[in-house]
């Protein structure tokens, strides 16, 4: 049986929008890429079933990662947030607005006479004591989706491992490594290899 050419070019495309996550200037591109990264990783598993189809042995070999699939939280979560975005109106992601916090140890009031604060994480400014400036940039958050009536919440584990469901860079990572693994070892079961 000849490579998954297929699903790998979906597993591809996959991690391209984790990149894209990664690079993001905006939250509008970073849920572009999110929405791109669910897409393209539901397809492996849809192009890996069209590939490996009619190799005798794929249904007891998919009966495996199809358990984990269901039965994974994290892999759950991104199947049916894909389902939710495509087939329902409900929003899936949430953003969280950025802020700036400005604080002292002093125990005193500061007085701030000139200030310029650009924006991109920096600030100038003139004051008649120490401050502590942090920028707090906004971010996207997980919502709870809903898919065939049924609810799933943000995954806080994966693996039996902790995870947290707020660094959705991390929960795109494990899923592209998941179906990374399951190509590799089902393409080293069922490919001839030149």
């Amino acid at each position: 049986m000849e490579p998954p050419h297929k699903p790998q070019q979906e597993l591809n495309e996959a991690t391209v929008h984790v990149i894209g996550m990664e690079n993001a200037d905006s939250l509008d591109a970073f849920e572009k890429h999110w929405r791109g990264f669910l897409h393209h990783l539901e397809r492996v598993w849809n192009k890996s079933q069209a590939h490996f189809k009619n190799h005798p042995a794929w249904n007891g070999w998919k009966g495996q990662y199809d358990r984990t699939r269901r039965q994974d939280p994290l892999l759950s979560y991104l199947i049916n947030a894909r389902g939710a975005d495509e087939h329902t109106v409900a929003e899936i992601t949430y953003r969280v607005p950025g802020n700036t916090t400005i604080s002292n140890n002093s125990g005193r009031p500061i007085t701030i006479t000139k200030g310029d604060f650009t924006g991109r994480g920096t600030a100038r400014y003139e004051a008649d004591g120490e401050l502590d400036i942090k920028f707090n940039p906004g971010r996207t958050k997980l919502l709870p989706v809903y898919n065939r009536g049924v609810e799933y919440r943000p995954p806080t584990s994966h693996k039996d491992e902790s995870i947290d469901p707020n660094d959705v860079i991390d929960v795109a990572r494990k899923g592209v490594e998941f179906y990374d693994e399951m190509l590799r070892l089902t393409t080293a079961r069922f490919c001839i290899t030149t």
